[in-house]
């Protein structure tokens, strides 16, 4: 490998992509700004930690640690009923989306980042956004880096 030196020195980046929102248009866009939000890749530590949120949030995981721990039975049959999706908890699915939407959101220079409260409202009131943004999201962190040229 003679070129380890430069490839060393190479900064990187994520691949980026604007995903059109005219949905959102009158909610989140000044009459100037295109309607897009722009998301990118996520690193492999940011997809581990989602999906690391995606197994703490596995009711079948709970319902055993509960059955193995003596858990009171209150607590059991709340679990159970977890498990079947049987309560308004948020799904593990969702869980995982809304972390890679916040870890995946590009905010334009002077803009704030989104919180999970954003994330979370646009995944509850906007569910085709939300999974459009979120598939981006993967679909970018299935492609590798490219070369910083700023």
């Amino acid at each position: 490998m003679k070129r380890l030196k430069t490839f060393r020195t190479t900064k990187f980046k994520r691949p980026t992509e604007q995903v059109p929102v005219p949905e959102l248009k009158e909610l989140l866009f000044e009459d100037d700004e295109q309607p897009v939000i722009t998301v990118r890749g996520l690193t492999s530590n940011q997809l581990f930690q989602a999906r690391e949120l995606l197994a703490k949030n596995n009711p079948m995981r709970a319902l055993v640690k509960a059955l193995t721990s003596g858990a009171k039975d209150t607590e059991m049959f709340d679990l159970f009923k977890r498990s079947l999706g049987a309560t308004d908890d948020a799904c593990p699915e969702v869980v995982y989306r809304t972390e890679m939407l916040m870890k995946g959101f590009v905010p334009e220079p002077g803009e704030e980042s989104l919180q999970y409260s954003d994330c979370a409202k646009i995944q509850e009131k906007f569910p085709e956004i939300f999974l459009r943004l979120t598939d981006k999201i993967i679909a970018l962190t299935g492609a590798n880096s490219v070369v910083d040229q700023d």
